[in-house]
């Protein structure tokens, strides 16, 4: 299992961890966290993208497991956060049993300390005046959406760092733990596309930026368990048990980076961002690429109304290039090349479908 404290310890302000599912991603991600903030007097911020994900029993949170891992008895309880808005808080003690006056008996925590935050990233823009004190940590749990829905008009980007900014008034202390299930389609996530990062491997950093991306896989035993089980033989009967129990789609490996060959054919000249672009064709799929041949006749831009009329704007060709990307058929010559267009195709929504 990931060492979810590893962030304390390292030069990287924002982590990504992605691994199977129900491997106890969130479970461990608390317990570490609870026990440690508890220790240190710190606190965390434990977000999900959707309100409703809270108003659900407390976000599907295990209590009475997170309890016995962390070694603290931990309760979720209602607080105001000082701007009129009721918040959740992860509070970590000693539970005690107690008689009231009444004879009845009840539980209450003795030592009992905030260690963590609830806080929905849908609605994390009314926290603007908020104070986050001794906050070190924010998790991100679920930051790739099983059903594809991030924030509506591509507002999760701006809407995390928006918030990001507001709990750490000092950018040098920000930091991150963004956890998720592997699920297909799910490198096009907006983290990713806006950092321009794909994971190829276990391990993928960009140092400089201070960014890590973290897969693993999971042991052997629990896959021949799973493989072995009753529902996953219901499951693989209706063809759906690649979807929910296997490796097949587990690890992302494609930075959708290929470099031009002699071989390579031109089909169409792009122009996006008043930059001309060429798509290319071999054995490989289709290359985006900054390289063009100006003889070639197939002419479109892509984000705008050419007013020489040289180029023509066609819609359908976003929806070709988007189509392209899902097949795993378009690829880019560069990394600044891949960032403009994942970018561009992302925001005109042709990336999931």
């Amino acid at each position: 299992m990931w060492d979810f404290l590893k962030p304390d310890n390292d030069n990287y302000m924002w982590t990504f961890v992605i691994g199977g599912r129900s491997v106890g991603k969130t479970v461990n991600s608390l317990a570490q966290n609870i026990k440690y903030c508890y220790e240190t007097n710190k606190r965390f911020i434990y977000m999900r993208r959707w309100q409703a994900d809270f108003d659900r029993s407390g976000g599907h949170i295990d209590l009475p497991l997170i309890s016995r891992l962390s070694g603290y008895d931990v309760q979720i309880k209602p607080f105001d956060d000082g701007t009129g808005n009721k918040r959740q808080m992860i509070v970590a003690g000693h539970a005690k049993e107690t008689t009231d006056k009444e004879g009845k008996t009840k539980i209450i925590l003795e030592d009992a300390k905030g260690v963590g935050y609830f806080v929905a990233l849908s609605t994390a823009q009314k926290t603007r005046s908020s104070a986050w004190p001794d906050v070190w940590l924010i998790i991100y749990d679920e930051f790739i959406p099983v059903d594809g829905r991030e924030l509506p008009k591509n507002e999760e980007w701006s809407a995390y760092v928006g918030f990001l900014q507001t709990v750490f008034r000092d950018p040098r202390k920000a930091k991150s733990l963004f956890i998720a299930n592997a699920v297909p389609g799910g490198e096009f996530n907006s983290y990713f596309i806006k950092l321009n990062l794909f994971p190829k491997g276990k391990i993928t950093r960009d140092r400089e930026r201070g960014v890590k991306i973290v897969q693993y896989a999971e042991n052997e035993s629990l896959i021949k368990e799973r493989a072995n089980s009753k529902l996953y033989k219901i499951l693989e009967s209706t063809g759906e048990s690649q979807n929910d129990f296997s490796q097949a789609h587990f690890i992302y490996g494609k930075d959708f980076i290929k470099p031009l060959t002699g071989k390579s054919k031109m089909k169409i000249i792009y122009t996006l961002q008043n930059t001309p672009y060429g798509l290319w064709y071999n054995k490989d799929g289709y290359i985006l690429s900054s390289k063009f041949d100006r003889s070639c006749q197939a002419k479109y831009i892509l984000d705008e109304i050419d007013p020489s009329g040289n180029f023509v704007y066609d819609r359908g060709q976003l929806f070709k290039l988007g189509t392209l990307l899902r097949a795993n058929s378009l690829f880019f010559d560069s990394p600044v090349t891949r960032g403009i267009f994942l970018s561009f195709l992302k925001k005109e929504n042709m990336i999931l479908k």
